[in-house]
């Protein structure tokens, strides 16, 4: 349960400690029950199914933003259905893979898509293999405002997976969807004093389904980063079909004391029928674990956000200093001063916030890794 921002053409603070007209209460809720079984010794099956609510509020007594455009409330059904090999010591390798979902909105019609796929793999040799993706997608989506989208057709990918040494991986893909070219490229690298990441994606979406699929907890809308150094206050809302570019980079440094990562990030959304908004930008932070119960952490970011809906261009910077204490195995707690500089096109828009953050952290159960 957080809040996101109403309209590019408003104040953007990145917090509700700021006090604006231009942020509404959000709540995303989601369950995604599955189902793994190994099918004798060459065969995996997965069925998952997942069910997301997005439900929003107002800020005030007198305004319910669920009402206006973009801001409907929604339901989420989606399912995903995948056969496969899973012999990793065969030169050839296959996987059947079906997913569909149905977005249902309070008042407008539902966003419906489905893709089935069929990946073919060969192993060239023990650090080099070749993949090929092809099948079938559709998506039936319209706005409140009446304007529809629906992509549909065939859809391939031609692909290559290198490990040149145990420490680094590169995967590249190439080809057609129903919305046009795309690409897609990933590199890993881990060193024992520093690890590189380098990552793009082209994916269709629109809000509802981002808001549901982004850990299951937080609208995509609203920084990626922590309380101790976020990036940008978010993307309009927008009931539109888009397309997604992220570009995502990590350089991070390690010392037994100290860590130091910098990420420099481009996210870019082409909507069907409104334009194009981009937002990037550079984020870095520095932690220094001064005793073993103790740490200081300093981290900041400066970037900016285009608004294809009103033309407009915001300049952010955020920096940030605070200290971690670990109470025990499962309690931290924390207190940050943050400092956020938001330049807006409009003068009037532009503010200043300093902010003084406590907080406390317990965890509960185990972490258990999904697939």
């Amino acid at each position: 349960y957080e809040q996101q921002i109403i309209t590019s053409e408003g104040s953007a603070p990145q917090n509700n400690r700021a006090i604006s007209d231009n942020r509404t209460n959000v709540g995303t809720y989601s369950v995604s029950p599955y189902w793994r079984k190994d099918i004798g010794r060459s065969l995996l099956a997965l069925a998952r199914y997942t069910y997301g609510i997005v439900r929003y509020g107002s800020t005030s007594d007198t305004e319910d933003f669920s009402d206006t455009e973009g801001f409907s409330d929604s339901n989420l059904h989606a399912v995903d259905l995948q056969l496969g090999s899973q012999s990793s010591s065969k030169a050839a390798y296959w996987a059947l893979q079906a997913v569909g979902g149905r977005v249902n909105y309070d008042d407008q019609p539902s966003d419906k898509y489905h893709r089935e796929t069929l990946r073919l793999g060969y192993r060239l040799s023990s650090k080099l293999a070749l993949e090929g993706v092809s099948g079938f997608e559709s998506y039936d989506i319209e706005s409140e405002a009446g304007d529809s989208s629906n992509p549909d057709g065939f859809v391939w990918e031609a692909g290559v997976i290198w490990d040149p040494r145990a420490r680094d991986h590169f995967e590249f893909g190439f080809g057609d969807r129903s919305f046009g070219t795309t690409y897609r490229f990933q590199w890993l690298h881990e060193a024992s004093r520093f690890s590189t990441q380098i990552s793009y994606s082209e994916e269709p979406e629109t809000n509802a389904t981002l808001a549901v699929s982004e850990g299951f907890s937080a609208l995509d809308d609203q920084s990626v980063q922590s309380e101790e150094g976020g990036s940008s206050p978010g993307f309009r809302q927008s009931d539109e079909f888009f397309i997604r570019k992220y570009l995502d980079t990590d350089l991070t440094l390690r010392w037994p004391k100290t860590t130091i990562s910098y990420s420099p990030y481009f996210e870019r959304r082409e909507y069907e029928f409104n334009g194009t908004d981009k937002n990037y930008g550079i984020f870095g932070t520095a932690r220094w674990q001064v005793k073993p119960r103790t740490a200081i952490v300093i981290s900041g970011s400066r970037g900016r956000e285009e608004f294809a809906s009103s033309d407009d261009e915001n300049d952010f910077t955020l920096a940030a200093i605070g200290i971690q204490y670990l109470f025990g195995p499962r309690t931290t707690g924390s207190l940050v001063y943050q400092f956020i500089k938001e330049d807006f096109d409009d003068s009037t828009q532009g503010y200043k916030e300093h902010a003084v953050t406590l907080q406390f952290v317990r965890t509960f159960g185990r972490v258990v890794d999904l697939p």
